[in-house]
This record gives structure tokens, sequence and C-alpha cells, in this order.
């Protein structure tokens, strides 16, 4: 029901360009409807307070499940610290593989410290996020849509080793941040760490300048409520 959906709509927005692109060549003669009009999330307040260490902090917030690939990040970490990087990672997140995910961490090497948090409210992510410290953000996703984890992280002005699929790429420009295959395994995952964690502190400014100018709520919301309303008036004469 896909294009019928669309064509009840006067507009469809996408929350990435990567989404209206598909739309556009999956229904070519409906793509003068498909506009992209991007989320986007509150102003957490400023810079996250600064990585230091050792050991290296890494942190990543999701479900643990099949596309979001938790198990992938800790053999990335497992694989940092065997090649002897003291790491620390933080989840944040529950789902149906964290059973799994806990089996497989009884066997990582010692030099790997590891903190699941299961679920918590967004405050607690938000807290953990400006004040741990952090030297990267990891999402590994098979698939995603505009990821607000990632638009959290970037207005945090931390780093992010994350898979380019979706709109990841445009949450997170690649020449700020370190985006990997879907494809590519644990010694490549972890080699993106290392080159994400060397990032010269400079580029921070830049990723909250980059969510600043397309994911900040107070901006983008007004905006896309007001072309909401201006539809409303041009289809309905009574609103």
């Amino acid at each position: 029901y896909q294009q019928a959906a669309l064509n009840s709509c006067t507009r469809v927005a996408s929350v990435s360009q990567a989404g209206a692109s598909y739309l556009r060549a999956k229904f070519p003669s409906l793509g003068n409807r498909i506009v992209v009009r991007t989320l986007g999330i509150q102003d957490l307040g400023g810079l996250a307070e600064p990585a230091a260490g050792p050991p290296w902090r890494l942190l990543s917030v999701s479900s643990v499940d099949e596309n979001k690939r938790v198990d992938l990040i800790a053999r990335a970490a497992a694989r940092l610290a065997a090649d002897g990087t003291p790491v620390k990672w933080t989840h944040i997140g529950d789902g149906p593989k964290l059973r799994a995910l806990e089996a497989r961490l009884a066997q990582l090497p010692p030099s790997l410290a590891v903190d699941l948090r299961g679920q918590l409210p967004p405050e607690s992510v938000h807290r953990e996020l400006m004040t741990g410290g952090y030297h990267a953000f990891l999402n590994l996703s098979l698939s995603e849509g505009a990821p607000v984890s990632l638009m959290e992280a970037q207005c945090a002005g931390i780093p992010v080793v994350a898979t380019a699929v979706g709109g990841t790429p445009e949450v997170c420009p690649p020449e700020l941040n370190e985006l990997v295959s879907p494809s590519d395994e644990a010694a490549s995952v972890a080699s993106a760490i290392g080159r994400a964690v060397q990032q010269s502190d400079a580029q921070r400014g830049r990723r909250r300048e980059h969510w600043a100018r397309h994911y900040d709520q107070a901006v983008t919301y007004p905006q896309w409520a007001a072309e909401l309303a201006q539809l409303a008036r041009g289809t309905n004469p009574h609103g």
C-alpha cells in the first residue's frame, strides 16, 4: 500500500536525503511531492566534557538486537583490548540479544571493562553523554533512518563510529566522524575507533555546528509547523 499512501498525500516528508532518494527512485511519478524535512533534538547544553584516558571510553545507546549489532561493538572493543589498549565500553539499552551478549562478554579479555546499563530514561542518557568523558560514540546498525542518538552525539561534539547506512552520513558527516561499511568486521571497526579517538579537539565544535545547522529542533520544528499550517490553509478553505 506504499504507492496508495503516497498518492493520498499532498507532501511526503522524508527525514533524510537517502530516504527521499529511495522513494523518488521507486515512485518517479510522485517525485515532486517528496521533500526532506529533518528530525531534530533539543540542545543538550553545549559540548560534552572532554575525554581523558587511558582507558578509551566508548559509549553506545540502542536496543540489543539483530539490526543494531551490539555484539560487533563488543568484538571491536575486545580487539582493541587484546592489542593492548585499555578500553571501557558502556552500553545503554535492552533487547532480545542481551543475554547472548552477556554470555559473549564472559569470554572477553580483562583489559576490557564493560558496563551494561540497561534501559534508562532519556534524561539519564543525556547526562551520561555529556558528563561521561567519552572518546567515541558507536552505532553499527545494518539499517537506519536518521538516528536521534547520533544527533545527540554530534550536538555534544563526540566523534561517532557508525555504519554508513540510511541517513547516518547526513547526521554524522564522514569528514568529522568515522563511517564504516556494513560488511566491515571487528578489525576494521577497531581501526576506525582508533582514528576517531585521535581526531583533533577542533572537530568537536565543528560537529556541534553541523548539528545546529541541520538538526536543532528549535529551528527545524517551527519551520515544519509553519509549512504544515500553510498546506492546511491551502487545502481546507475553513482552516
